[in-house]
């Protein structure tokens, strides 16, 4: 008996051994994992309702995600889309600075019951709240001929300092072009009734990276790559085509000041801007022009410097990149002249041969200390003076 018991227990022993060692079992599926990265911005207090503020960063192996608002202090100031984790103003009455400086919560991202937290913080800005209206409701730049008869001009309307139409009217003809705002004044895209479209797409600093005009004929793509204290600038233009590629370097102060752009022969064509206290104060272009500037002691409000609510907190670069060029004839000349802290009171340009043109620039401020008008009479040699005469730039409030 007690070696049939011997023998029972060896063969069972050997049944569980190779039970054990069966590599034949289904093996198991991939884990589902989910990342969710912390969320921070900074805007001014009083968005206004619906404003984006940004998308959550998060990412999964496999499936898709959802998002949705564990908790927040105060309650109820955010919603997020779901399905892409855009981040929007939901009571617009939370966002004061008195009240409520940081807005504060945690976010949940979710895929089939694997989920990750992520916190968001949302710092608030002070402004100025007084009984003066100080938002920005309109900037008109309005060209004149030798015989003071307005032969152009440009209107930028702002709705709680965002930017939401650009109209502009040339020998009697207009056009309007309709902007999409987001993040609290970056534009996202410009629509004409001439059938084009620009797109405007920036990283998660709100720097620039991409533009794309779009027309009848195609499109013209730019990107812009960051790295370190240089931008590289790919352009393509319609039809394709190999891209055309140079160099934009920044200073200490993170402001575009050289251009580098490649030429036959190995020739590398430099063009920089000079600054002096943060107004650019001398432009040397690869052309041999050179472009010079003079400054009031007075520092430049908000309204002078609108282009921040187009093109965000880094509208000076922005501003640049958008522009192709340091010297693009934009609508309000040339493009440099706008980057400024303070007021310009006077701008001139030599060309290579000597000849030159420029303006000198007064401005008129209401009882408030608004700047209400600003005047450029144009000087220089007959041929560069002869179509404007005079510059008006008009400035309206809410």
């Amino acid at each position: 008996m007690k070696k049939i018991k011997i023998l029972c227990l060896a063969f069972l022993t050997a049944f569980i051994s190779c039970t054990e060692g069966d590599d034949t079992a289904d093996p198991v599926p991939n884990s589902i994992t989910v990342n969710a990265s912390d969320f921070s911005t900074t805007i001014n207090e009083n968005p206004a309702p619906n404003t984006s503020l940004g998308n959550l960063t998060a990412t999964t192996n496999q499936g898709s995600l959802t998002f949705t608002v564990a908790s927040q202090t105060p309650a109820n100031a955010i919603e997020i889309n779901s399905s892409t984790g855009e981040i929007t103003v939901f009571d617009e009455t939370l966002f004061d600075f008195e009240t409520n400086p940081v807005i504060s919560g945690i976010i949940t991202v979710e895929n089939s019951g694997v989920s990750d937290n992520a916190n968001f913080t949302i710092t608030l800005n002070d402004i100025n709240e007084n009984t003066t209206p100080t938002s920005l409701k309109s900037v008109t730049i309005k060209r004149f001929d030798n015989n003071d008869n307005e032969i152009h001009s440009v209107k930028y309307t702002f709705q709680n300092d965002l930017l939401i139409e650009v109209k502009i009217s040339s020998n009697g003809s207009v056009d309007s072009a309709l902007a999409e705002t987001y993040s609290n004044g970056l534009v996202k895209k410009m629509k004409t009734y001439f059938l084009t479209e620009t797109e405007y797409f920036y990283d998660n600093d709100n720097r620039l990276i991409k533009t794309i005009l779009t027309g009848e004929d195609g499109s013209i793509v730019h990107e812009f790559n960051y790295n370190g204290d240089e931008i590289e600038f790919i352009g393509r233009l319609f039809g394709g085509g190999n891209p055309s590629v140079h160099h934009l370097k920044l200073n200490s102060d993170n402001l575009i000041y050289k251009e580098l752009v490649p030429g036959i022969n190995n020739q590398t064509f430099v063009s920089t801007i000079n600054y002096q206290n943060g107004n650019p104060l001398t432009v040397d272009m690869a052309s041999g022009t050179l472009d010079e500037y003079q400054y009031s002691s007075q520092q430049g409000s908000d309204a002078y410097n609108f282009y921040q609510y187009i093109f965000g907190e880094h509208w000076k670069n922005n501003l640049l990149l958008e522009s192709d060029e340091f010297s693009n004839l934009n609508y309000r000349d040339n493009v440099v002249n706008y980057i400024s802290d303070n007021y310009i009171t006077q701008f001139k340009r030599t060309y290579s041969d000597g000849s030159f043109f420029g303006y000198n620039i007064t401005y008129d401020f209401d009882t408030n200390s608004r700047l209400t008008k600003e005047t450029r009479d144009y000087f220089g040699d007959p041929e560069y003076n002869h179509n404007p005469k005079k510059v008006e730039v008009l400035y309206e409030y809410e």
